[in-house]
């Protein structure tokens, strides 16, 4: 065999290799995140006062409650909330708002879901969770947006975004009522 010949040959190996070890490495993270969240869709419905979010996807679960009770008058959110204040579950499942009106910033306006303890800080406003199934979440905010947020800085308007996040899974939506 010529040495073209053994280096075309050589190449083609190390191709192959390289084509069989890539596919291994494949199938093994899709094995791994097989389970992960997939969100497929996320709408907001209601109303500015009463929003209602609605996650669908596959392998959908709500986390754990972290921390376990409510956020309501703890160190790191001083707020009296009357009504139910729902759940934070940690950096897993959260809602963040941006404001995108016309005379607007775009600036984050609030999350509400989170607690991250390293930075200090824990959303008052939680999230109500109704029966989720593996395809649909359906949520809404806890006591706190109507009993403070609402008022300051302000509701969740027709054109704002809305970005949930459900494990690594993120997806954001234009809000139409």
């Amino acid at each position: 065999m010529t040495s073209h010949y053994r280096s075309v040959l050589a190449v083609v190996g190390a191709l192959t290799l390289v084509a069989v070890v890539s596919a291994a490495v494949g199938a093994a993270s899709a094995r791994s995140s097989a389970g992960a969240a997939v969100i497929t869709g996320f709408k907001v419905t209601g109303s500015s006062t009463q929003p209602t979010f609605t996650i669908v996807g596959r392998h959908l679960s709500v986390p754990k409650p972290n921390p376990p009770g409510s956020p309501s008058g703890t160190k790191l959110c001083p707020l009296t909330i009357t009504g139910n204040a729902g759940h934070t579950y940690g950096t897993e499942f959260y809602v963040i708002v941006w404001a995108a009106q016309p005379n607007s910033t775009n600036a984050e306006q609030y999350s509400a879901g989170r607690y991250r303890p390293s930075l200090n800080e824990l959303d008052c406003m939680g999230l109500i969770v109704g029966k989720p199934t593996p395809s649909k979440i359906t949520f809404t905010l806890g006591a706190a947006y109507a009993e403070h947020y609402v008022s300051n800085p302000a509701p969740i308007q027709n054109g704002d975004v809305v970005e949930v996040v459900l494990g690594k899974a993120a997806y954001a939506t234009v809000v139409h009522y």
